[in-house]
């Protein structure tokens, strides 16, 4: 049975163009939406899918362009969302090395449905360019790890 306090009701989807912040007086307000991947799970799978977008800039470069992002700094975001959802009220402690795990599967998940995507053809029009930038940014971070190290 999965514990109540770190098991439940999840967006799945709360990556950065699912939500948007607005400053409400002294404190920020996080707007989320489209809850289409509505689902039972762990409640740091949603971090991590947050998380992930701050990754895959730092490896990456901004979406679909690649354009490097000076000063990006995925631990430190990570850090301030992590932060953020330990201050709400009964918010249990998020478990660092799960979080770590899912940032890893969020990874995984990208890079295989978005080969997959082109392997079967028939992307969306408003897909393709993430899905082919997803593909070549992995082919190239790839290969940069094959690289010897200097």
């Amino acid at each position: 049975e999965a514990d109540g306090a770190r098991y439940g009701i999840i967006h799945h989807d709360l990556n950065v163009s699912n939500y948007f912040a607005r400053e409400d007086g002294d404190a920020v307000q996080l707007c989320v939406f489209d809850f289409d991947q509505v689902c039972r799970g762990w409640y740091e799978l949603d971090i991590a899918q947050t998380a992930w977008a701050a990754v895959m800039v730092v490896d990456f470069g901004t979406p679909v362009a690649g354009t490097p992002v000076d000063g990006a700094d995925a631990d430190k975001f990570v850090d301030a969302v992590v932060r953020g959802y330990e201050a709400v009220a009964d918010a249990p402690r998020v478990d660092r090395d799960r979080l770590t795990r899912l940032i890893e599967n969020r990874r995984c998940f990208y890079e295989s449905f978005c080969r997959r995507a082109q392997r079967e053809g028939d992307i969306p029009a408003d897909m393709a360019a993430f899905i082919n930038w997803i593909v070549a940014a992995f082919d190239k971070y790839r290969a940069q790890q094959q690289q010897p190290q200097q």
